[in-house]
């Protein structure tokens, strides 16, 4: 039973609406989670290893500038120390160099370029002064890329080489580190730093917390438009859904002219596709079916008709009880009952449970016999046949089945083409196609070619369904009952055949009868 429609469009609109949101919270979470850790950790990283670069740029300025002056007795100077660990050259914008009337600390002319016979470390070149047409970045600036407090002077401690304190912290901060200042081999001091450890515990709960703040603003940003975009989905498809079940509803209530809209290229499209071909076949099966009810109805009414009015014509003394009038009534009765043998035929062809005892048999001698049967049969109706069967070919048959199919062709032969005609039966090998595998046999082709009047192409596709006629009349001396070649179609299913219709070189109709050839 097919729920009703506004159930559905509830019950599927909501839950998608919820996995979505769901799925895209639990990824944005995720996601949070994920940068959040790795951010905490690159941070501790970056901290450190720039920690690492600054310690060994203010040892390369230190060590260079007791080689300019000789002694450390210059660096007792806050501002000297602070430049130092600021590693800033002196510039007039800061006050750093002496104005009118003073003149730099001792030995401080270059205390900011190395000593005679000295280099600069690899890689530092150019780290004490900036490039031309460029400036260092202001304390505050560098300090913010460099992490939070990384350079404040009283984070950093200077002792000399008998470990006398000479500038920075008063005395060593607990967890404080100490680095080698070697000169000529020589250990002239000893810088001493605070570990990124430490540091992190003053600055890294303020900073990763703007971050996280920032990262979290973002986040609610995605939830709020992966919301939008949920119910946007869930809306659309909902929508199509709902279409599908409606006409579900008006399709299970017999309404089998309904059609859905087919829109885009998606599989909901080629779905709604394939509800219109599905209605569309309940429709023709319907109507096949009323159609059929009718055309029995109508054929069994005729000769039960004959045979009522007859009896009634013998009962009442009109016509004798004789021979001839017994004849007659047997003759309705025979219509009757090959009636009767046809539809039992194709009952039993529908429930897959028609007889064909088949087995290994010589088609030509088959197809020949049985054409030399029906040759003056068909020479009565003024029909000339012509039998072209150059080659022996074997399949798997039931001799009596395919002797009945090709009555059944000539019947219709013999029925609708114009006298005096010709009927052409060749015997034609066709090779397997590539897409039928190298091992397939290959088919036996019996063509089946009649002469005028031909069939109109539009009329070809329903020749082999059940009392159908080309003619609109119903008159049975020239359409017959309309089974003959449904049943030959069913004769040949029932041999893993097909029939295929065709027009005829002779201006008629051609039947193409392909059967499997037996494997040898």
């Amino acid at each position: 039973m097919i729920q009703p429609v506004t159930a559905l469009r509830s019950r599927l609109s909501v839950r998608l609406f919820v996995i979505l949101l769901l799925t895209n919270v639990v990824i944005g979470g995720s996601i949070y989670l994920f940068i959040s850790k790795s951010m905490d950790k690159g941070f501790a990283e970056y901290l450190q290893q720039t920690q690492q670069e600054r310690v060994e740029m203010i040892s390369t300025d230190l060590i260079s500038a007791y080689a300019a002056e000789g002694s450390w007795q210059w660096l007792k100077s806050r501002r000297n120390w602070g430049r130092i660990v600021h590693s800033r050259p002196p510039s007039e914008e800061d006050g750093m160099m002496p104005g009118p009337g003073m003149s730099p600390p001792p030995g401080r002319e270059d205390s900011m370029m190395p000593g005679p016979g000295m280099s600069r470390p690899p890689g530092r070149e150019d780290s004490m002064m900036p490039g031309p047409g460029m400036s260092r970045p202001p304390v505050g600036e560098q300090a913010m890329l460099l992490g939070p407090n990384m350079t404040r002077p009283q984070d950093y401690m200077l002792r000399d080489a008998d470990g006398q304190r000479l500038n920075g912290a008063p005395r060593p901060i607990p967890g404080m580190q100490f680095k080698d200042l070697m000169l000529d081999g020589s250990k002239i001091g000893e810088l001493g730093y605070l570990p990124v450890s430490e540091m992190l515990k003053r600055g890294k709960d303020q900073y990763l917390e703007r971050q996280s703040r920032d990262l979290a603003i973002i986040m609610l940003s995605s939830a709020f438009a992966s919301l939008l975009a949920a119910a946007g989905i869930a809306w659309w498809l909902g929508h199509r859904v709902r279409d599908l079940a409606s006409g579900a509803n008006r399709l299970s209530s017999g309404d089998y002219a309904t059609r859905l809209p087919v829109r885009g290229q998606d599989e909901l499209s080629r779905l709604a596709e394939d509800f219109n071909a599905l209605a569309a076949t309940l429709e023709s099966n319907r109507d096949s079916r009323q159609r059929w009810v009718s055309d029995i109805s109508h054929e069994l009414r005729t000769p039960l008709a004959v045979l009522k009015g007859e009896i009634e014509a013998m009962q009442d003394g009109f016509r004798p009880m004789s021979h001839s009038s017994l004849g007659s009534l047997a003759q309705e009765v025979d219509a009757l009952n090959r009636l009767v043998a046809d539809l039992r035929l194709l009952a039993q062809s529908d429930a897959g449970t028609l007889e064909a005892w088949r087995e290994p048999l010589a088609l030509d001698t088959q197809l020949r016999d049985s054409l030399d049967d029906l040759r003056g049969w068909l020479a009565d109706a003024g029909i000339a046949l012509e039998i072209d069967i150059p080659l022996p070919l074997r399949v798997l048959g039931d001799t009596q089945r395919l002797h009945q199919l090709w009555s059944n062709l000539a019947s219709n032969t013999r029925a609708y083409t114009d006298a005096p005609g010709r009927l052409k039966v060749s015997l034609l090998h066709e090779a397997a196609s590539p897409a039928q595998g190298a091992g397939h046999p290959g088919w036996a082709i019996v063509r089946w070619e009649d002469s005028s009047p031909g069939v109109p192409d539009a009329e070809l596709a329903h020749l082999t369904e059940r009392l159908y006629r080309v003619e609109n009349s119903r008159n049975r001396s020239s359409g017959g009952s309309g089974l003959g070649l449904a049943i030959a179609s069913a004769l040949v299913s029932a041999h893993e055949g097909e029939l295929v219709p065709g027009h005829s070189t002779l201006g008629g109709l051609r039947w193409d009868i392909r059967l499997p050839l037996l494997s040898t």
